[in-house]
């Protein structure tokens, strides 16, 4: 009992700091609540410098946007890297330079001739082996290319933006793209070999289908958007905690602010399709009291674990 009380003691000082972080955080958002965002005409595109990548992010010497993952990966190309750089810059032939780049170093063509884009080192934090697509990335530069035929009104790129979402149709069986859940509704998975479900990575996917969906306007990609919006509407509220949403579906969960900011501005994005519902969804998806959020899933939710009764499966 005394160790016990020590430990909440430690705790509540502890969150009288956290507490006022929190109070300059939520300051930050009220002032900045564009952050990485900006919509034009429509769309969404990223602002130059402000990525969801965290780490080291430099140039090669031939110009292109790359990351240094550090451990045993070192520098390395990543494709939602170079689709966010493709988002946020309006340097034309900067952008010409990465599109080509994908095109030409990237992609792995499927049977039908359709586009995956590979990453080319292991992830050992999800299990993932060299070469590995993810959901994230294929909708993301769908989001990326749209944005460049909108800019270029050149036909290539909006031909490529299709083949990314057709690839995931196509190739869903081997490469896990997405979990099929009841009545042709799907959760997008950001890490296909991953056991939990990460928010941000299947909302970049849907935004992704959401651009081309509006650009196309073709009857299959607006049910592949229906499926997917399905299957986030019915499992969204894994990721809502008493203290705070998280983007990461585990009994820990996880957060921080820059994926809050940036799920949250995903969430603000997809509202364009229904703001009734998706307001509700943005009000409940709260900033994050990370000393307390962290106490409840250890506490409360890593008790439901252990007892059996978390539930994994998504419906």
């Amino acid at each position: 009992m005394i160790i016990f009380l020590s430990i909440l003691i430690i705790f509540h000082v502890v969150f009288y700091y956290k507490y006022k972080e929190n109070l300059a955080n939520e300051k930050f958002l009220s002032k900045q609540n564009k952050f990485n965002f900006d919509l034009k005409e429509g769309f969404y595109n990223l602002k130059l410098g402000v990525y969801d990548s965290g780490g080291e992010i430099t140039f090669n010497e031939n110009g292109i946007i790359c990351k240094n993952y550090g451990n045993n990966i070192g520098l390395r190309f990543s494709p939602v890297l170079i689709a966010q750089f493709l988002l946020s810059t309006n340097d034309k032939i900067n952008a010409l330079l990465h599109l080509n780049f994908v095109l030409d170093e990237l992609v792995v063509l499927t049977d039908k001739q359709n586009y995956l884009v590979k990453y080319d080192f292991d992830w050992v934090y999800d299990e993932q082996k060299a070469p590995w697509y993810s959901s994230m990335a294929q909708g993301q530069l769908c989001s990326a290319f749209c944005r460049w035929y909108r800019l270029l009104d050149s036909e290539k790129y909006l031909e490529s933006a299709c083949k990314f979402i057709d690839a995931v149709e196509e190739t869903n069986e081997e490469n896990n793209f997405y979990l099929k859940l009841a009545n042709s509704a799907r959760w997008y998975k950001e890490y296909p070999n991953c056991k939990h479900s990460v928010l941000d990575g299947s909302l970049t996917m849907l935004a992704g289908i959401y651009d081309l969906s509006k650009i196309s306007k073709q009857t299959k990609y607006i049910n592949i958007l229906h499926y997917g919006l399905n299957g986030f509407l019915n499992n969204w509220k894994i990721f809502k905690r008493p203290f705070g949403g998280v983007y990461y579906h585990s009994f820990e969960g996880r957060n921080n602010m820059n994926y809050y900011r940036y799920t949250h501005k995903l969430l603000n994005y997809l509202s364009t399709l229904n703001p009734v519902m998706f307001n509700q969804i943005i009000q409940d998806y709260k900033l994050p009291k990370y000393l307390l959020l962290r106490l409840y899933n250890y506490l409360i939710e890593g008790l439901k674990f252990r007892l059996g009764l978390t539930r994994h499966n998504l419906k």
